[in-house]
């Protein structure tokens, strides 16, 4: 393939720019890292961990508490950022038959738009429908417009409903 057919795919509608293109070669070497750490870290409580996929792609690690009947739970991610590993991690409390997202971190704006906050909101979900509850729920930070713009339509993109209060977000699970 040449370049200015490279170019006219690159430049196509069925390619979305903002997304982030994964290199085969380079998913292997991060695959691999993430192995190493997975075998390496050995947090001071019991934990599942296990390497899944963003949307495009990229393996992570995910570390999740071993006993989901808890109230109070945190799932952290790590990736593999060149030559570091960096964390992100969402907090969920359950109260009654709601699941309440009371923080989600990805706190820096190169790991925007890289399906890592979508993975753990996904496994919040997964979480909600395993223990049998019936919303999840959480409110939006205003530290400023563009933050809670990127809120809005990350949580709306996501499949919740914004609340009229624009802070409020939900959504119902079958």
């Amino acid at each position: 393939m040449n370049l200015q057919n490279i170019f006219k795919i690159l430049n196509s509608k069925k390619i979305n720019k903002k997304k982030t293109i994964i290199n085969k070669k380079d998913n292997e070497i991060k695959l691999e890292k993430i192995r190493k750490y997975k075998e390496q870290l050995n947090p001071p409580f019991p934990v599942g961990k296990s390497i899944v996929y963003t949307k495009f792609g990229e393996p992570v690690l995910l570390i999740k508490p071993e006993d989901l009947s808890e109230d109070l739970l945190i799932y952290r991610m790590y990736i593999n950022d060149d030559k570091s590993f960096i964390c992100f991690q969402i907090n969920l409390i359950v109260d009654n038959e709601v699941l309440q997202i009371a923080d989600i971190q990805v706190l820096d704006k190169k790991h925007f738009r890289k399906g890592y906050g979508t993975l753990l909101l996904e496994e919040a979900i997964k979480l909600a429908k395993y223990r049998g509850l019936n919303k999840v729920t959480g409110w939006m930070a205003y530290d400023n417009q563009e933050h809670h713009e990127r809120q809005l339509a990350f949580y709306k993109n996501n499949g919740f409903t914004i609340l009229e209060d624009n802070l409020h977000f939900e959504m119902l699970i079958n």
